[in-house]
């Protein structure tokens, strides 16, 4: 979050609205967003939503597809699981490397060290498709997904 919000600000934009879902997993999710689409009016909803993990924007996604009326919420994960390449979600997600996270955890755990601006902490954004506006995928979906556009 620190990251995201250092990046936001570096570019100046204002971070607009947190959706705290409760939970880390899809149900969580999809009650937040469902909710925060039944209470905000359309022309005051956010464009796009950064979730912490991958199951957060599975659950986000669920929701606004189910919301109907047109809804088009960019989404972004974080995790890059296998579930984010699948034709259902087509996930843009930020993928760390697993040996560089194992190696800051057993640091942690068993030396008392950590880096916190060590290698383990960037990650590579894998591009798919979810955080792309309505402007951009405007014809019916030709991958596949069930991502309205």
């Amino acid at each position: 979050m620190s990251g995201y919000r250092a990046h936001l600000e570096a570019s100046q934009t204002p971070l607009q609205k947190i959706l705290t879902a409760g939970g880390y997993d899809r149900e969580h999710a999809y009650q937040a967003t469902m909710a925060y689409l039944k209470q905000t009016w359309a022309s005051e909803r956010f464009d796009a939503l950064f979730c912490e993990n991958d199951e957060l924007a599975f659950g986000a996604l669920q929701a606004i597809r189910d919301f109907g009326e047109r809804v088009h919420v960019g989404i972004v994960g974080f995790g890059d699981t296998k579930e984010a390449h699948s034709p259902t979600w087509h996930l843009t997600s930020l993928s760390q490397r697993n040996d560089l996270l194992a190696d800051e955890a057993i640091n942690r755990l068993l030396n008392s060290r950590s880096n916190n601006q060590g290698r383990w902490c960037h990650g590579e954004l894998k591009i798919r498709h979810s955080h792309l506006g309505r402007e951009v995928m405007s014809e019916p979906s030709k991958c596949g997904c069930a991502s309205r556009h």
